[in-house]
């Protein structure tokens, strides 16, 4: 789907017409411009406004005739994220998986002789546990 075919009006549906008709006279956007960023008539918009958002036929006149395509379009896909937000879902995937918290490396010596990491959790910025890296800053003498 391109970005003409996703905004036509024909091909929208109801639900959609309502949030991206609120949305935009929202944002100041007169009929006549809405029209014309959908590829329908100003009458058209009049129309569905009338009949499905009655709380929006009366108020401050919208302002804005100017279409400004990539403003529309920024507007609507801002009103989509709040939508999923509020359903708990996040409108942006993760890229990756949070990273596993880092383990201080201070080599301690096993029971059998060998050496290991203390494997507790580091302080941010450091290799070390917040014990070791206080032991390694101010060494009791």
């Amino acid at each position: 789907m391109n970005d003409n075919d996703r905004y036509e009006w024909a091909k929208l549906t109801r639900d959609d017409k309502k949030l991206y008709v609120r949305v935009l006279r929202e944002g100041g956007y007169s009929d006549e411009a809405i029209g014309n960023f959908f590829g329908t008539t100003k009458n058209a918009i009049v129309g569905f406004r009338h009949s499905q958002l009655p709380s929006l036929t009366s108020g401050p006149r919208a302002t804005q005739n100017k279409v400004n395509r990539e403003r529309f379009r920024d507007l609507l896909d801002l009103e989509r994220m709040r939508e999923l937000r509020k359903q708990g879902l996040s409108a942006l995937p993760r890229s990756h998986p949070p990273a596993p918290p880092k383990q201080c490396e201070w080599p301690v010596v096993g029971e059998k002789g060998g050496t290991h990491p203390c494997g507790e959790p580091s302080v941010p910025g450091s290799k070390l546990c917040a014990a070791h890296r206080e032991f390694a800053l101010h060494p009791k003498r």
